[in-house]
């Protein structure tokens, strides 16, 4: 998890690089919600990561983010990236070969 979030004066998160599963917790919604709602406001390409100008993008078009709204979602991001860990690892030793 990043922890080093930029925000301006008011306490409003700035555009700046973010794990995808992170933005999509600060508004309340799971990942996959999150970019089934992107699909008709932008062409998101593939990785972990939303660029700056993508973020940007997202931030105009949904509420803003606000500094309680990252704490907020600290904990479930936190839940989401154990679960991805765990699942990846057993999908992993499932198919190594011994």
């Amino acid at each position: 998890m990043n922890g080093n979030y930029i925000y301006d004066l008011e306490g409003i998160l700035t555009p700046q690089r973010l794990l995808k599963c992170e933005l999509a917790y600060f508004y309340g919604k799971t990942p996959r919600h999150f970019r089934r709602e992107l699909e008709n406001v932008l062409c998101v390409k593939p990785g972990r990561y939303y660029t700056k100008s993508e973020v940007a993008k997202i931030m105009q078009t949904f509420d803003i983010i606000s500094r309680e709204d990252v704490e907020a979602a600290q904990p479930r991001i936190k839940a989401y990236l154990a679960d991805e860990r765990e699942r990846n690892k057993n999908r992993y030793l499932k198919h190594k070969i011994y």
